[in-house]
């Protein structure tokens, strides 16, 4: 997304309000023109990539968001998985372990 400001942004900015961080992100930025009545004249904006990030501390790492903010701008806040699809998950794991068992077995004891 786009955002017109009346001064230069820093690249993040972030602010914490307990567990939640609140962060800020201006990139790509320069100075345009930009008239948004025809009775009123051209102002001199800064013009730039934009995202606010709503997450809590625990899923989004500030000093990487700080380190490369152009990475963020897409960000989406992770989805957890439901205890259901954690078991699935476990259980395929615990298949395809025990078949790679057998198989060093039948190597080893052959």
């Amino acid at each position: 997304m786009k955002a017109n400001f009346d001064a230069e942004q820093p690249a993040v900015r972030s602010v914490r309000d307990g567990h939640t961080l609140y962060i800020f992100i201006c990139v790509n930025g320069q100075w345009t023109e930009q008239q948004y009545d025809e009775s009123q004249p051209a102002q001199q904006v800064w013009e730039c990539d934009y995202r606010e990030i709503v997450a809590d501390e625990s899923k989004i790492d500030l000093e990487k968001v700080t380190a490369a903010p152009e990475k963020y701008l897409d960000w989406t806040d992770p989805v957890e998985k439901t205890d259901a699809e954690k078991i699935a998950e476990l259980q395929e794991k615990n298949e395809m372990l025990t078949q790679c068992l057998m198989e060093m077995s039948e190597i080893v004891y052959a």
